[in-house]
């Protein structure tokens, strides 16, 4: 039972220890590598742990690049799910937004 205890306190404590890095994970973050990097050596410190929590939790997530998104409205149109002038429409403001 003491093994038990041990193994479950061990993987709640790895699981605090690298919060910063689920959290940026979870938002896509762009600076994921940088992130996890100072999570896993400097997060001892308790300073690094709060510096990668505060990074992955304020620099916006990384989006859907402007291709991406061009895409997913061409799935749209093709599929039916839009009419090609909601297509042209949206086109032009995910252009206009992404220049």
């Amino acid at each position: 039972m003491p093994l038990l205890w041990f193994i479950a306190t061990l993987i709640v404590f790895i699981g605090l220890y690298f919060l910063p890095t689920i959290i940026a994970e979870r938002r896509r973050h762009a600076d994921l590598l940088a992130i996890f990097l100072i999570n896993l050596l400097l997060a001892w410190t308790f300073i690094g742990w709060i510096f990668a929590l505060v990074w992955s939790m304020c620099t916006p997530s990384a989006g859907a690049s402007l291709s991406e998104r061009l895409n997913e409205l061409e799935k749209l149109r093709t599929s039916g799910k839009i009419s090609a002038e909601e297509y042209q429409k949206l086109r032009e403001r995910v252009l206009a937004a992404g220049v």
